[in-house]
């Protein structure tokens, strides 16, 4: 299919666009089979094209793995820098807001008697806190163009990473929020001055409009260390000296397993997956460290993408149903890409250097299995994998591996086998056809962190259920229960067939686009390598306006207007903001129809409003 799809683009004469981040399917003689007779250190490339050429037969019962294998990498556009910085402003420092101390000592001595209480392997890193900060707390500076900024420092004293938590939103148009650590001005100015740092402009996660950050549950992603900026940029006519907000909660992150601190980080028994090429390689780049914000406290777990029976890289996402089971605590996930050791026990990167995804939607959930079913709404970074997974019941004896974070560590790996039956978390159970699947470790346990974490078939790398519970730990490398996929599947089935896309599809051929009124049509999506395509006619004299709205952080999507297929067309817009505009005004003389093309710059799908007019 992946074929087909690619010549149907060869046909699209003005798909002149920028390098894909996904190279072909890799389609070949190589087979499964082949792959697993090579030595499991030279197998990662072979698993991803024996997978890939395996994923053809669409047998809905099954999928096999997906790799983003690109060779070209696409430079992302520039981001807009933090609006003091953009504005040119000389901004002071901001006035501070600090909370009391947190007794960590304290929440560590409560994790550590609620884990004997119990065997779920979710844990905690992070307490919600209360916050009242007003206009008053913070400093104002009149621009140039009549408008305000706004901007304090909130500080959790000792924190090792904050959250910030918007209610009762109000943003006018050409609002702006923008939240991030001021030790990265530091660091930058140090740069600036020495040229002994490569950090360039300070990183700010910013939203424009109240619907982004409604759709995350109003939480920011995390801040490092424990003070967070805050900027606020309002527009001339705004109402003098309110702000359009109430920020009522901050998330203190007092657990981070890459610190100094040892205890905070996983036992020394733990196989690092990057040892092990067949896996860190494929499967590895499928799981996140996942962290979320719920009951008033913020939480890990594991996670991994899985991939369709459609091939078309939707971004769904499976985890436990004890770490998260509503999409209120969804819309809060934060997920940490790759996050792994570069070489073999080698060290790990800082969460800071990750690239992150914030927000998912709930699909499905189940206490029966513990499954919890996502789709990722924040972008997502290339040389990921879609994993792939088998309803079937997996025949006890199968060695099996999972790939995990233990204690929100960087990825480790368990080898083990199915065994025959599990007790599994609450009563008893056996595999065959059980709720749960029992797996004896012979190498490696898991740990608190670890909930959600797949296992997998050693001889496919097809997933076959997650984590939910059970007794192992580097004092006990003995068994878990894992909860089987063969129940879960019949809850989201239909989802793993189809993928996801709108109503008005099929329009992704240039020669055939949807002819629409002009009006405003919603809840559109654009996904990789399936642009949308649309027509309307323009009397000559008249004017269309066509205009996209979306969230730019859950996916870049530009859009390039065309009179028939030709290159480079009419006109284009590719801003980095959540809106895109295009303007076209007939005066060749005559009546024409003027096609339009969505599409993604970067990640692999993404939501959206139109309107145009004609007038």
């Amino acid at each position: 299919m992946a074929v087909l799809v690619a010549a149907k683009k060869e046909k699209n004469m003005f798909l002149d666009r920028h390098p894909t981040r996904f190279s072909s399917l890799g389609l070949g003689a190589v087979t499964l089979l082949t792959s697993l007779l090579l030595p499991a250190a030279s197998r990662g490339e072979d698993f991803a094209n024996a997978a890939n050429a395996a994923n053809t037969s669409r047998d809905p019962r099954q999928a096999f793995g997906l790799a983003d294998d690109s060779t070209a990498t696409l430079l992302a556009k520039p981001g807009r820098l933090i609006p003091s910085h953009e504005l040119k402003l000389a901004v002071l420092p901001a006035p501070l807001v600090s909370l009391s101390p947190v007794n960590r000592d304290a929440l560590v001595r409560e994790d550590d008697m609620k884990s004997l209480l119990g065997l779920e392997k979710r844990v905690r890193y992070g307490i919600g806190r209360n916050v009242a900060l007003r206009a008053a707390d913070g400093h104002w500076y009149d621009l140039a163009d009549g408008g305000r900024l706004w901007t304090v420092d909130l500080k959790s004293p000792a924190a090792l990473g904050l959250r910030l938590h918007f209610d009762r939103l109000r943003l006018p148009a050409g609002a702006r929020i923008a939240v991030y650590s001021p030790d990265d001005l530091d660091r930058a100015a140090h740069y600036r001055r020495t040229g002994e740092d490569l950090l360039g402009e300070p990183r700010a996660e910013q939203f424009e409009s109240a619907a982004e950050l409604q759709s995350k549950g109003g939480w920011t992603g995390t801040v490092a260390g424990d003070t967070a900026r805050i900027e606020v940029v309002l527009p001339r006519g705004a109402k003098s000296r309110a702000l359009p907000f109430v920020l009522d909660q901050v998330q203190h992150l007092y657990r981070d397993p890459v610190s100094l601190d040892l205890e905070k980080g996983a036992g020394s028994c733990h196989n690092d997956v990057t040892c092990f090429s067949a896996w860190s390689t494929t499967v590895a780049n499928a799981v996140a460290r996942i962290g979320f914000v719920e009951n008033g406290g913020s939480f890990l777990c594991t996670g991994q993408l899985l991939n369709n029976n459609n091939i078309d890289r939707t971004p769904y996402f499976l985890t436990a149903h004890h770490c998260l089971s509503d999409n209120a605590a969804a819309q809060t996930l934060e997920a940490f890409w790759k996050f792994q050791t570069a070489t073999c026990n080698g060290a790990p990167p800082s969460l800071g250097s990750l690239f992150t995804s914030t927000g998912a939607t709930l699909l499905a959930t189940g206490a029966t299995s513990d499954f919890t079913f996502l789709m990722i709404d924040g972008a997502l970074p290339s040389g990921l994998f879609w994993a792939g997974w088998t309803s079937s019941i997996v025949p006890a004896g199968t060695a099996s591996a999972s790939i995990h974070h233990p204690a929100g560590d960087f990825k480790r790996i368990s080898f083990g086998k199915n065994a025959l039956a599990t007790p599994g978390c609450a009563s008893g159970t056996n595999v065959n056809g059980g709720s749960h699947v029992r797996i004896n470790w012979s190498s490696g346990p898991t740990e608190q962190g670890s909930s959600g974490a797949g296992i997998f078939r050693s001889d496919t790398q097809q997933l076959y259920g997650q984590l939910h519970c059970g007794p192992s730990s580097c004092a006990d490398v003995s068994n878990d229960s894992y909860g089987s996929f063969f129940v879960t599947f019949p809850s989201i089935s239909t989802l793993l067939q189809g993928g996801s896309d709108d109503s008005l599809e099929p329009n992704d051929n240039c020669f055939t686009p949807h002819f629409l009124n002009p009006g405003t049509y919603n809840n559109l999506i654009v996904r990789f390598n399936d642009d949308d395509y649309y027509r309307t006619s323009v009397p000559n004299g008249k004017t269309l306006t066509v205009t996209l709205n979306f969230i730019h952080a859950n996916g870049d999507i530009d859009t390039s207007m065309h009179y028939d297929c030709e290159t480079p067309g009419i006109t284009s817009s590719g801003s980095s903001s959540n809106q895109e505009v295009m303007t076209y005004h007939n005066t060749t003389g005559s009546d024409h129809d003027v096609s339009w093309r969505v599409f993604l710059f970067s990640d692999t799908r993404n939501s959206y409003s139109m309107t145009f007019t004609v007038q």
